[in-house]
């Protein structure tokens, strides 16, 4: 995956009591605003000449930057955020895709940051609490990246469903992720994440396949013609998790990158997904 930079911050329970309260309406219309802005900028982009004095991508990055900022802060200073569905997200040309686990402990922020080619650029924010602590992890692509210094690590993906399930007292969140490298490359998956005692756990394994226990499935496939078609497009061919059957679809994608229409099937035992069949395409 292409590589990003991450900033964490805490900010303690006890300390959020003394700030005043958030008005989460208004700056969910601030925020829409600023998601005006940057899809006005990507418009002027097709009228870019030599002799243009202000570069669009410049704004656009500046904007995004502001955006991603914005909802880094409200995510540490706000408890009630994790309540709150930003639904005039949706709306937007580019929506920032708002994953919230069952449990109102996790929550992730994920959408397209324009500011990539063919190979598309993204910013995430993962926002997590417990009884101790609320944090948030802000990874935005290096193009993009404000001044000060931040360590990296490798994201820079799309989230686009979250799966909440338990284990004993301990809940565990899948996120299914997209990817487009090139104009007809993409790479998806899915990875499993938890909140330990000091903050966000993203190697737990809670997937076992035939090669043994796992922290994510990823598969790379081409869009070269041959695709599977469901409803929602020609090239919807994304992981697909289901809450209420707690089962995870992953398409069979051979190694030449073509991709079929049959599914596998990871169903959760109560312990962990394991493998529970191959679901054939329609007809077969």
């Amino acid at each position: 995956m292409a590589k990003l930079a991450v900033i964490s911050t805490l900010l303690s329970i006890l300390a959020l009591s003394s700030n005043a309260q958030i008005d989460l309406a208004s700056k969910e219309k601030e925020l829409v605003s600023l998601q005006k802005i940057v899809h006005q900028w990507v418009d002027s982009t097709s009228n870019i000449s030599a002799k243009s004095k202000v570069n669009p991508y410049d704004s656009i990055a500046k904007y995004d930057s502001t955006i991603a900022l914005e909802l880094d802060e409200l995510s540490l200073k706000c408890p009630d955020i994790f309540n709150w569905g930003f639904h005039s997200f949706d709306s937007a040309w580019a929506p920032i895709f708002v994953l919230t686990s069952t449990d109102k402990n996790f929550r992730l922020y994920s959408w397209d940051n324009m500011q990539g080619g063919t190979m598309r650029s993204y910013d995430d924010i993962l926002s997590y609490r417990s009884k101790h602590f609320q944090k948030a992890d802000y990874y935005i692509a290096e193009n993009g990246k404000p001044d000060n210094e931040r360590p990296v690590k490798d994201y820079c993906t799309l989230f686009y469903d979250l799966l909440t399930v338990k284990v004993g007292k301990k809940y565990f969140y899948l996120a299914a992720f997209h990817n487009q490298y090139a104009s007809c490359s993409y790479y998806d998956g899915v990875q499993v994440f938890t909140i330990d005692s000091s903050g966000l756990n993203d190697t737990v394994k809670l997937i076992k396949t035939s090669s043994g226990m796992k922290n994510s499935i990823v598969y790379e496939w081409k869009a070269t013609g041959q695709y599977h078609y469901k409803g929602g497009g020609d090239y919807d061919i994304h992981v697909e998790l289901d809450q209420k059957r707690q089962t995870i679809k992953i398409p069979v994608v051979f190694d030449d990158g073509h991709v079929t229409k049959r599914y596998i099937e990871y169903r959760f035992n109560g312990k962990y997904f394991e493998k529970a069949g191959i679901i054939p395409a329609k007809g077969e």
